[in-house]
């Protein structure tokens, strides 16, 4: 038990930041008078995680507060990763009788809040409660639980090869990228049994938001160049894929208080907040020029893939209990606004240029998959937003309002382009998709 003149704060609070910044770089160069090979790549690769809870509570207690004294029960979690993931690779190739270049550049990224490992879902949680719990309070009483998660990350490779002979001469470019960000979070607030002899306080809030980010950017970029007297062949790939979700939960309640729950001269408000959003731009490029004196073969292929995914939901509810508000209103209210945005595009050229025969292929490949509320590939999993009162008794002063709100949007722009060029004194050939 106790007593305080004046005012109680129990608060928790966890917080954390991670700024990591990976690069790599591969340059090669080879020449000789005979066959030349250059061949080099670079990878930079970052895994960034953080957990922890916080978690505020009174539990098993019999408290009262004088002289206008609040009680204040706040679990704060604040977690940010920034992730800047880079490589590059530059090889080149002379040779008077044979060249050889390829070069290769990868950029891997995992961030995660809420998560051990990969595939390890364990998730973040901020609670703020009061349980099998007496309150008196002389002045107010607030049970506020809030957290905010935010990735941003950059990752991007590219690779450049040059070959040239006098002969044959090939160069081999491929640069790839992977970034993995999650979130996973529970967010609530509530009253969780008055105890022997109930709640009250002047005004009551109890107040559980959640905002959570995901600004993720990648791309790759592949340049390939062939020059030979007779034949140069020029190969270059890029693929880029980016894979996001954020799960979140958030819950506003008063369960199983039945002695009562009062405000004596101010509201009785229950509000869950819930804001995710997700920024996804992806891209993808590749240029292969092959020239040769006799044949010159251009091939180039582009792919860019992007999975946004948010889930949850947001709950405010008064369950199996008595509140009173004498001279106030009574507020149930669940507020949902999720949103992705993604940009997904996918750019593929290639040229080649014969004496006698000229061959180019292009392709380029985008692909974007957003869900709110669905789980891709598996059982559908809709967001619940929900507010209501059941099994309760609710007795207010002023007005009575339960309400839930949802604002769910998507937004995406996927874009693919191929351009081929082919010439050839005898035949030339050009293929785009």
């Amino acid at each position: 038990d106790a007593d305080a003149a004046g005012n109680v704060a129990v608060t928790a609070t966890s917080s954390a930041f991670i700024d990591a910044r990976s690069a790599a770089t591969a340059v090669g160069a080879a020449a000789s008078g005979g066959a030349s090979l250059s061949a080099g790549g670079g990878g930079a690769t970052a895994y960034n995680t953080i957990l922890g809870d916080a978690k505020a509570y009174i539990e098993d207690s019999n408290l009262a507060t004088t002289l206008n004294g609040d009680v204040t029960v706040a679990a704060t979690s604040d977690a940010e990763i920034k992730a800047e993931v880079l490589a590059a690779a530059i090889q080149a190739a002379v040779g008077a009788d044979k060249a050889t270049a390829v070069a290769i550049g990868a950029a891997i990224a995992f961030n995660l809040i809420g998560f051990r490992g990969v595939s390890d879902r364990e998730g973040s949680f901020v609670q703020a409660t009061v349980r099998r719990s007496s309150v008196d309070a002389d002045g107010d009483l607030d049970i506020v639980a809030s957290s905010a998660q935010d990735i941003d990350a950059l990752v991007a490779a590219a690779s450049v090869a040059i070959g040239a002979s006098g002969q044959g001469s090939q160069a081999i470019s491929v640069a790839g990228v992977y970034a993995q960000n999650k979130v996973d979070v529970r967010t609530s607030a509530g009253i969780d049994g008055d105890g022997a002899s109930g709640i009250s306080a002047d005004g009551i809030k109890i107040e559980a938001t959640d905002t959570s980010t995901i600004s993720s950017v990648g791309g790759a970029a592949a340049i390939t160049a062939s020059f030979a007297g007779q034949s140069g062949i020029s190969v270059s790939v890029t693929a880029a894929v980016a894979q996001n979700e954020i799960f979140s939960t958030v819950t506003a309640n008063i369960l199983a208080s039945d002695t009562g729950v009062t405000a004596d001269t101010g509201d009785v408000s229950l509000l869950a907040k819930q804001d995710g959003t997700i920024q996804a731009t992806i891209a993808s490029a590749s240029l292969s020029i092959g020239a040769g004196g006799t044949n010159g073969i251009a091939v180039g292929g582009g792919g860019a893939v992007a999975t946004n995914l948010i889930l949850g939901s947001t709950l405010a509810y008064i369950d199996t209990s008595r509140v009173t508000s004498t001279a106030g209103d009574i507020s149930v209210t669940a507020d949902s606004l999720s949103e992705i945005d993604a940009l997904v595009v996918a750019i593929s050229g290639s040229a080649s240029f014969g004496g006698t025969t000229g061959v180019s292929v292009a392709l380029g490949v985008a692909v974007a998959l957003n869900s709110i509320g669905v789980t891709l590939g598996e059982t559908k999993q809709t967001n619940v937003v929900s507010a209501y009162s059941r099994n309760s008794r609710l007795n207010a002063g002023d007005a009575l309002s339960i309400t839930a709100l949802s604002d769910q949007s998507i937004n995406s722009t996927v874009a693919a382009g191929a351009v081929g060029l082919s010439g050839g004194g005898t035949t030339g050939v050009a293929v785009g998709g």
